[in-house]
């Protein structure tokens, strides 16, 4: 355990194994997600020895599990987009048993697209 990993923990800079003094680790991949503008499902896959949970720090990402102990993965659902490109981030974070908090950011950026329209024509008969 170093000054360096401390740093990592305290700016929230993805890295590639950190361990805390006791051993205890939290990573994830991938840290960032790019999508298209409709409805998609993004997997996130979670390697730890912690308790952890996950959050969106906006409301059109919804992490369909919302924490867990050691390894597993959380399925992002990410809703359509018909206004401008946005981003949002999702957290992953966990306490060590020695009161360290460990934190992984995941940036999510989704396109957009025009809403389609859908012109419906009624012909009007004469008798």
């Amino acid at each position: 355990y170093s000054s360096a990993a401390s740093d990592v923990y305290k700016r929230q800079i993805p890295a590639c194994h950190v361990e805390s003094r006791n051993g205890e680790y939290l990573e994830c991949t991938p840290t960032s997600i790019g999508v298209s503008c409709g409805y998609d499902r993004c997997t996130v896959n979670i390697q730890s020895n912690i308790r952890w949970s996950v959050t969106s720090s906006v409301s059109w990402i919804f992490p369909l599990t919302m924490g867990g102990t050691g390894d597993g993965t959380t399925e992002l659902s990410i809703m359509e987009n018909f206004e401008q490109q946005r981003s949002g981030v999702v957290t992953i974070s966990g306490t060590t048993s020695s009161g360290e908090e460990i934190v992984r950011r995941i940036d999510v950026t989704q396109a957009w697209c025009k809403r389609r329209t859908t012109r419906v024509y009624i012909k009007k008969e004469i008798a």
